[in-house]
């Protein structure tokens, strides 16, 4: 049985950051919390959660720490909103974090990854810093800052609870993936499906998902959108942690046998660090091969915008997902090669 403990910030007679229109840190932190506590409680098993606070009351830090390392918890996450004239989502481990902090840190920012591209959401990156809850505990544990309550388009984003509830379940999948934790059973209204489309339907398939699937490769196997996949299948959100063996469909209208990629031998990789900002050849390089297979960045213009970077990211997310930055490195450039290789 995992143990899980969530540390809302602020509290009480501390209001933590304070915005326009009655934003308070403290009370929007408890609402990500909840979303977060009821996706782990209605998808996983095996786990039990403790909390900092449920209601508005206040903890110092070092009671905070000190109640996650006496219960002997196996992974701790800090909730809060930013301030500070910023825009965008971060995320941060102590300075002489463990590898197993970072790893968490990872897992978790690549379970955001979704929502912030969803909601067009600045990813400020992974971080660290000397925050005493992340300083003083002794298990795996980050801190996230979703947005800036100061910042005009973040404050709107933090008013809007469809976000709020995407990001609570981002943080529940991604304390999921790290711990490894059992999804639920979910009960199957036709345990004897007919193996033919309905025909309401006419040219509909369906998939059954096998070991290392994601949304993103299936979506791409089927040359679809992921938005595609989860419109046409209720509850299908999760990128990474796909359900072995469950069925799915695949919308009317699509093609299993997508446009076939010339050999690898055509798309020369480059060699170094690419990133937001860079031009020239390489990036040209870059921007061919990622259209190759099927990470589009749009027209190949030698510019490493933000197209480029999301293309980046939504390959590393799919390939990568312990190391999600939207920079193009050996590690990135070694899998794109691979995947190149397979696809010819």
């Amino acid at each position: 049985m995992k143990k899980i403990y969530l540390d809302a910030g602020h509290g009480g007679a501390d209001a933590g950051a304070v915005g326009a229109n009655g934003l308070y840190e403290k009370n929007l932190v408890l609402k990500i919390q909840q979303y977060l506590i009821s996706y782990l409680n209605s998808t996983y098993s095996d786990f039990t959660i403790k909390t900092t606070r449920t209601t508005d009351t206040f903890l110092s830090l070092s009671q905070r720490a000190s109640q996650a390392n006496s219960w002997g918890a196996d992974a701790f996450m800090s909730i809060h909103v930013n301030a500070g004239g910023g825009t965008g989502y971060e995320d941060y481990v102590y300075r002489s974090a463990s590898n197993a902090s970072k790893t968490f840190q990872s897992i978790v920012h690549g379970q955001v990854q979704p929502t912030l591209l969803s909601y067009n959401h600045p990813n400020r990156g992974r971080k660290s810093a000397n925050y005493a809850v992340l300083r003083l505990t002794n298990m795996p544990a980050v801190l996230t800052e979703i947005a800036f309550i100061d910042n005009r388009t973040d404050a709107a984003l933090l008013q809007n609870e469809a976000f709020l509830k995407s990001m609570g379940e981002s943080y529940a999948k991604g304390i999921a993936v790290y711990l490894n934790l059992p999804r639920r059973a979910v009960p199957n209204p036709n345990p004897t499906p007919s193996p033919n489309p309905s025909p309401s339907e006419p040219g509909t398939k369906t998939y059954t998902i096998k070991q290392g699937d994601t949304l993103y490769s299936i979506a791409q196997k089927y040359n679809i959108t992921v938005q595609a996949l989860q419109e046409a299948n209720t509850g299908l959100s999760d990128p990474l942690t796909l359900q072995v063996g469950k069925t799915i469909v695949i919308p009317s209208g699509t093609s299993p046998n997508p446009s076939p990629t010339p050999p690898a031998e055509q798309y020369p990789l480059p060699n170094g660090i690419l990133k937001q900002g860079d031009s020239g050849e390489a990036v040209k390089q870059l921007q061919r091969a990622l259209n190759a297979v099927n990470f589009k960045v749009g027209s190949v213009d030698g510019i490493y915008g933000v197209q480029t970077k999301d293309a980046v990211r939504r390959f590393q997310l799919v390939y990568l997902p312990y190391d999600v930055d939207g920079i193009y490195g050996p590690q990135t450039k070694n899998k794109l090669a691979a995947v190149l290789k397979a696809k010819s």
